[in-house]
């Protein structure tokens, strides 16, 4: 082929097909490219998340707090600036939860449920819902806890419709609880009523789930029959609260025996 012929086929037009084929080959080799970024990102925040697991075994470190505390923050603007999974986040605010540091925690995980909501599944929105009532509760703010934990009762309800595993079940009894006790708080009639509701529909989910796993959660069936002892016995029901009180002394019995 002489010069010019060879100059005039690279001069023809080039086909619509050909176009497209080479935008996706350099779309699909983008987004590989992303992903092989993101993957090494990720496992940057899991290190940094082990390093944290590491911390926290050095009890008698005079910096172990301040060293956990910049690691996680570390970790969060990784996850924050490349827009990844918000994995360490999420493990801030239950050691900040576990810490009782609750002025700190609440604006971190309302942060973590925006971002989960619109793309969160449904397990995960309640998870962060309920962790927002925990500590709303904590830190005495019982109207804003109260709000949560209602929300994330629907949703567990939803799932335990959808699936009713061992897991979901768990964590719409504990939801119950919850809200029972939080009723209870008040101290009103009013209020009173809806924590008998929710503390017996937490001991009924609880009787089913001990006779399954009886080690699990005959200590949170026990609990609850205290406290809806307690509430029987506020709302002049001593025989009631009675009964609850004696099943909750012998299911106390019964787990210290087990365990």
């Amino acid at each position: 082929m002489t010069n010019e012929n060879a100059n005039a086929k690279a001069k023809e037009p080039r086909s619509l097909s050909e176009i497209l084929a080479d935008a996706e080959a350099t779309e699909t080799w983008v987004q590989q490219m992303n992903q092989q970024i993101d993957e090494k990102l990720e496992q940057h925040v899991q290190d940094l998340l082990f390093r944290i697991e590491i911390l926290k075994t050095r009890t008698h470190d005079p910096n172990r707090s301040d060293g956990i505390k910049q690691t996680f923050e570390e970790a969060i603007k990784l996850e924050e600036s490349n827009d990844l999974k918000r994995v360490a986040m999420w493990e801030y605010v239950s050691y900040l939860e576990e810490q009782g540091d609750c002025e700190t925690a609440i604006p971190l995980a309302e942060k973590y449920l925006t971002y989960i909501e619109p793309n969160g599944d449904k397990s995960q929105i309640a998870d962060a819902t309920n962790m927002l009532g925990q500590l709303h509760a904590a830190a005495g703010a019982s109207k804003q806890a109260q709000q949560k934990f209602i929300q994330a009762n629907g949703i567990y309800e939803q799932l335990v419709a959808e699936n009713p595993s061992v897991s979901y079940q768990a964590k719409l009894a504990r939801t119950c609880y919850d809200l029972g006790t939080l009723y209870a708080d008040y101290g009103d009639s009013h209020h009173m009523d809806f924590a008998k509701q929710e503390l017996l529909r937490a001991k009924r989910i609880y009787e089913q789930l001990v006779a399954e796993n009886q080690s699990t959660y005959l200590i949170d069936l026990a609990k609850a029959c205290y406290c809806l002892g307690m509430v029987y016995a506020c709302t002049n029901c001593p025989e009631l609260a009675n009964e609850e009180f004696c099943r909750s002394r012998d299911l106390f019995e019964q787990d210290s025996k087990i365990h």
